[in-house]
């Protein structure tokens, strides 16, 4: 079984220095998550971060100063994603 394969709730409260919350290539592992909280995170930048390896997987084109870019994820059963005062 894989690492965190039965996870089902992420909550993620008042952690002032986190940026990002879990590496893209953590997504298969993933799969069975329904629940993710985020909440007074205040230096919170990336959910789903892409990494380097993970470039030739993002979808769109960025923009001139690099802050718009997306990346293909799949959470099939997440249901509910709460995202609460973050700057």
């Amino acid at each position: 079984m894989a690492p965190f394969s039965c996870l089902r709730t992420i909550e993620v409260i008042n952690c002032p220095s986190i940026k990002k919350l879990f590496p893209s290539g953590l997504l298969p592992n993933l799969r069975n998550l329904e629940v993710i909280e985020v909440e007074f995170c205040d230096k919170m930048e990336e959910i789903i971060a892409a990494e380097e390896e993970d470039e030739g997987r993002i979808v769109g084109e960025e923009r001139d100063n690099g802050s718009s870019r997306s990346i293909e994820c799949s959470l099939p059963k997440l249901r509910l994603l709460k995202l609460r005062n973050l700057s």
